[in-house]
Formats: C-alpha cells, sequence, structure tokens
C-alpha cells in the first residue's frame, strides 16, 4: 500500500512487548513460530531495546527445540500425508505416466507442449536415481559448463556437478547413470531436439525457456500430486532416499568412526584387490 493508506511503523518498540501478541506468538506451531521469533528479535534489534530480551530468550529456545525435534529424524505432518512408502511407488507412477503418454511420445514432430508432458515422466524417472535438489533445470547437455552432462566411454552417461549447495565447501561431484537412465536421457534428448528447443538446458518451460529451479519443483509436486495423490518434492525424495539407504549410511558412518576418521581420510584405506 501506498500514500494516505500505508500504514506507518510505530516510532518505539512497545508494541513487540504486548501479552496479545507474546500470547500469539506463543501458542504456535514450533515450525511457525521459529520464523517468528527470529524477526521479532530482529525489529528489537532495530528499535535500539536491549539485547537481552523475551524475544532473544524465545528465539533460543525455539533453535534448540527445533535441532531436537529434527535430531529425532521423525515425520513432520507433511510427510505422514505426503511421503511415498518407497521409491518403487514412484517408479510404479512413473511407468504408468509413460504407458499413457506413449502416443504422444512417439511423434515426429512434437511441439513444446508434448516436450513439457513427457518431462513429467522424464524427471521421475531420473529423480528416483538422482535425488539432487532443484539442480536438474541447471544441467547443460552441450558445454562442459557449470553442471553438464558428459559421456563415459562409448555408451554410457555422467553429470558433473560444480554449482549447487555447499560445492564451495565440498567441491565437484560426478553421478555416473546407471545403464536405463543413460537410455532414457539419450531418448529423451533426441525428442528433446525435435521439439525446436533452442537453448542448452536440460530441462524447459512449457515456452521452450530453459527451465527454473521453482518452474522444476512445481512441475514435480503437480505431477506426484496428479499421479499419487501426493505432493512429492525433491526434498521429499531425498528424505526418501536416504531413508531407503540407512543401513548403508549408518555402515559407513561406523567405519568411519572406528578408524577415527573422516570420510575422505577412510577411502584412502580402501585397497583394490
Amino acid at each position: 500500500m501506498t500514500g494516505e493508506d500505508a500504514a506507518e511503523l510505530p516510532k518505539t518498540g512497545l508494541w513487540l512487548m504486548e501479552k496479545a501478541l507474546w500470547k500469539q506468538v506463543e501458542n504456535l506451531p514450533l515450525n511457525k513460530r521459529r520464523h517468528l521469533s527470529s524477526i521479532g528479535y530482529i525489529a528489537t534489534k532495530a528499535y535500539g531495546m536491549d539485547p537481552e530480551n523475551k524475544w532473544q530468550e524465545l528465539m533460543y529456545d525455539d533453535i534448540e527445540k527445533y535441532q531436537q525435534q529434527r535430531n529425532t529424524n521423525g515425520l513432520s505432518d507433511y510427510e505422514k500425508k505426503n511421503l511415498p512408502k518407497n521409491m518403487k511407488e514412484l517408479l510404479k507412477a512413473a511407468r504408468e505416466y509413460h504407458h499413457r503418454i506413449k502416443r504422444t511420445y512417439t511423434k515426429e514432430n512434437p511441439t513444446l507442449h508434448d516436450l513439457y508432458k513427457v518431462q513429467k515422466w522424464f524427471v521421475l524417472r531420473l529423480v528416483t536415481e538422482l535425488p539432487f535438489r532443484n539442480d536438474l533445470p541447471t544441467v547443460n547437455v552441450k558445454a562442459k559448463t557449470g553442471n553438464y552432462l558428459d559421456k563415459v566411454g562409448k555408451t554410457g552417461l555422467k553429470i558433473v556437478m560444480q554449482r549447487f549447495k555447499n560445492s564451495d565447501k565440498i567441491g565437484t561431484r560426478t553421478v555416473k547413470l546407471s545403464r536405463g537412465a543413460a537410455s532414457a536421457v539419450k531418448k529423451f534428448l533426441k525428442y528433446r531436439a525435435k521439439s525446436g528447443v533452442t537453448h542448452d538446458f536440460l530441462l524447459s518451460s512449457w515456452k521452450g525457456e530453459p527451465m527454473t529451479k521453482k518452474g522444476y519443483s512445481q512441475m514435480l509436486l503437480n505431477t506426484t500430486e496428479e499421479l499419487l495423490d501426493k505432493r512429492v518434492g525433491s526434498r521429499m525424495i531425498r528424505v526418501l532416499f536416504a531413508t531407503e539407504n540407512k543401513q548403508t549410511i549408518e555402515q559407513s558412518a561406523k567405519v568411519t568412526n572406528d578408524l577415527l576418521h573422516t570420510a575422505p581420510q577412510t577411502r584412502q584405506y580402501v585397497r583394490k584387490t
């Protein structure tokens, strides 16, 4: 709002200490309150109030409780409602959808709209094997720059990830695709080329432009809701992937712990036999 309708900020921070506001915030669920308690504390600093106030106390308390909650690895309410039983459920949905769009996938002259429909299957097929965040749209299929697709031997494929969350700390990661995934990628790229896409990235918007991470996330949520009646995003898929590999993760952590090593140090002790 602007002009006469615009609300003016109070000149002092006394409103932050009002009992009515405080009661409303305290009664919120932790996952919502923790954001407001941080905002409340920042607001008191902006007003130049004593930094040691009840907003600071609530913020620190919320941070501790939220971390404790996360450490239990329990399902959130959203996960209880939307988490698939296993990866097989996603793969089954991908196969059923692939069968549904078979006529579209066999078109000799596909449109950008056709490509977008096919992408829904393609993404479901890949994410069960590549549980990335929302990084698939950033993969370049032509130039070896940033995140890109590359060959392995005569028939294999790999994805080289150089720009992603924490890449500045953990460096480049290379993921070799299984034979099935590589075959799906090759088939998709041929179809993609026929549709008239002119950019160099793996995925496209329905207008034929490079797909954004936000657009990718929304497409994934909408597709899984359509097929499974569950809104499954990239984070949910990562949770599912990690859960199904729980035993491997725990064994790896135990070996590293028992050797008093970091994971890279442990790998240095492994010998080829």
